[in-house]
């Protein structure tokens, strides 16, 4: 099913309006000589001066205007709404840059129309599309996606432990309920692929997932796995069927809800992780972090443990105060005189299988290095260690 486009479907009451160029009021002018004014004005329930005024003075028409007189609109048009006159820049096709906002509501998203009192007006209402997202890499790049299709200048607002987007425009609402069918409300359960998402290219389908498992996808810290978890059972299913065309197998696509009621999509062997950076916008963090878990970091000779925990410790924090990470383990080797793999997991108090994912990571990035020494091998940190650039 192909993404149908009818602007029409944004006519609201005479509140959304076509901002006039000379081709626009043209094209009004022409098709009025074959209906008479007063006709015109009936149809859209205004008064015949009200009328003259938007022919003939105003900047901007009701969109219901151009519908009566069965006018094609150009594809580029510009349209406002509301007293601040909000303009809003409708994208003529189904871009790769929508197809990523698609994907980032999809994962993260949430629209909403709620009554609210605006001046004098007790029951105005207000629409509302938020996103909320830790990295702000992430929200750049979707205010960047948004701005593109939308020409507006939206901007993520920084909250305490997050980042989030907001954006409260009749048009936008409109445009991604009637023309997109994008849900309001909860949607958690239910979500799935959009049809018109399903049946257009691999380009686009590319970037509907870059947008899904952006906001919704991880990479883990320890073994660089990438992975979904959703609630929506036809959602799992439907991103499985689109990586396995895409030659992106997943490794693991649960068929039964985990204790907490979630479907898990799983990507472990290096080829498909390979394919995978596809998944996540060029220098965003969960592409740093999965590029960095199959490539490494670029190195030169540095001396100093600190300086290189310090920028360590910045791009891989702990996610819990229960939780361990990459500097935890490192500063344990360094404390040990001899580090054998039974002191370190030990000294952490985390399963043996964690601990050895941690230290094969680290090896393999070059900061520690093993020896046998009798039966055990003994760990270590590097002379050289790397220099860790974003």
């Amino acid at each position: 099913m192909k993404l149908v486009t009818n602007i029409y479907d944004l006519c609201d009451n005479k509140t959304v309006k076509v901002v006039l160029n000379n081709k626009l009021r043209n094209l009004i002018l022409n098709k009025i000589d074959n209906k008479k004014l007063n006709q015109i004005a009936k149809e859209l329930n205004i008064t015949y001066s009200t009328l003259w005024k938007y022919i003939n003075k105003r900047y901007s028409v009701p969109l219901e205007l151009f519908k009566i007189l069965n006018i094609n609109l150009p594809k580029s048009i510009i349209l406002e709404s509301g007293s601040k006159r909000n303009k809003v820049k409708l994208p003529p096709l189904l871009t790769e840059d929508l197809a990523k906002i698609i994907g980032a509501y999809v994962a993260d998203g949430h629209l909403r129309r709620r009554i609210t009192v605006w001046n004098e007006n007790k029951n105005a209402t207000h629409y509302e599309f938020v996103l909320r997202e830790e990295y702000k890499t992430n929200v750049d790049s979707f205010c960047r996606w948004f701005n593109n299709s939308f020409g507006t200048k939206i901007v993520p607002i920084k909250r305490k432990n997050h980042y989030e987007v907001y954006v409260s425009n009749k048009i936008i609402f409109l445009y991604l309920t009637r023309i997109l069918r994008l849900l309001t409300g909860k949607k958690v359960n239910i979500i799935d692929i959009p049809e018109y998402i399903k049946d257009s290219s691999k380009n686009i389908q590319i970037s509907f997932l870059k947008g899904l498992f952006m906001f919704d996808g991880g990479v883990d810290y320890r073994n660089g796995y990438v992975t979904l978890i959703s609630k929506s059972e036809r959602l799992i299913n439907s991103v499985h069927q689109i990586l396995n065309n895409l030659g992106m197998s997943s490794h693991y696509c649960s068929r039964k809800q985990d204790k907490f009621g979630r479907y898990r999509i799983l990507i472990r062997d290096r080829e498909s992780l390979k394919k995978s950076l596809i998944l996540f916008e060029k220098n965003t963090e969960k592409w740093h972090r999965l590029h960095e878990n199959l490539y490494g970091f670029k190195y030169n000779k540095i001396q100093k443990l600190d300086t290189f925990l310090y920028k360590l410790n910045k791009y891989y924090p702990k996610k819990r105060k229960s939780s361990i990470n990459f500097n935890d383990v490192i500063l344990v080797v360094n404390g040990l005189d001899e580090a054998n793999f039974k002191d370190i997991s030990l000294k952490l108090s985390r399963k043996k299988t964690v601990v050895y994912e941690f230290l094969n990571k680290l090896k393999r990035w070059k900061i520690l290095k093993n020896k046998q020494k009798g039966l055990n091998k003994v760990w270590m940190i590097q002379n050289n260690l790397p220099i860790i650039r974003r």
